[in-house]
């Protein structure tokens, strides 16, 4: 499995846990909101780590 889908599954993993743990509370509409508001950036952000991760791998690699 490749870094940059590791990290993308981390990251979709957390999102749902949130939702799971909120759920209980009756707050789920509440924590879908929320975590929409910061998903799209920190996957984005996540991906740009990741990739430059990778390319530093495969430097060392070489």
């Amino acid at each position: 499995m490749k870094f940059k889908t590791l990290v993308g599954a981390v990251v979709v993993g957390a999102i749902f846990f949130s939702l799971g743990v909120r759920s209980e509370r009756g707050e789920f509409d509440d924590a879908k909101k929320r975590v929409k508001a910061w998903s799209t950036p920190a996957l984005k952000e996540a991906r740009k780590r990741a990739k430059k991760i990778d390319k530093q791998l495969a430097k060392k690699l070489k």
